[in-house]
């Protein structure tokens, strides 16, 4: 599928995808992140903000 839309772009800027393959990865590592992290963890820094 990528190689069939790199195919197709023409004259695509290398430099442009770079940025975009950085961004994608940097999304799925913090997605994987934050379903890794526990229940009791994400409460407890929810309502930190609210408590004095």
């Amino acid at each position: 599928m990528f190689k069939y839309i790199i195919e197709k772009a023409g004259d695509l800027d290398w430099l442009a995808l770079g940025p975009f393959l950085l961004f994608f990865v940097f999304f799925i590592l913090v997605t994987i992140y934050a379903i890794k992290k526990r229940p009791t963890y994400i409460d407890k820094m929810s309502n930190l903000p609210l408590e004095d």
